[in-house]
């Protein structure tokens, strides 16, 4: 199987939020679309990172509450990892067991790059 087929299973719909969007706004984008991760960009629509659940609770843990009013590109993930769509599972995985990437920490994008931090 490779990541083309793997991504017509799945929804095209891509979350993603402004790097100056406050944390507080990308919590409750989060919980109102019950996902776990988004896509963060500029004012261009630009991939800059992406932003999890676990980044903004260990910076909760850390700093406090101060983070809420932090823009999501102080939190965000920079080194994005993707992959071409006609890469194969087996090349994926590799690929994530090589970086040390969670599986839980990857999402299947509309534009057919895996993204993963």
């Amino acid at each position: 199987m490779i990541v083309s087929q793997l991504l017509s299973e799945k929804s095209p719909e891509l979350h993603s939020v402004n790097d100056e969007h406050e944390i507080n706004k990308v919590i409750q984008t989060l919980a109102k679309k019950r996902i776990g991760l988004v896509v963060v960009t500029d004012n261009l629509d630009q991939i800059k990172g992406v932003l999890s659940e676990r980044d903004i609770v260990r910076a909760l843990g850390e700093f406090g509450s101060k983070i809420l009013q932090w823009p999501a590109k102080r939190l965000m993930s920079k080194d994005l990892i993707t992959c071409q769509i006609e890469a194969t599972i087996s090349e994926v995985m590799h690929k994530m067991t090589e970086n040390r990437i969670d599986r839980k920490s990857t999402r299947l994008n509309s534009s057919h790059e895996r993204i993963s931090y």
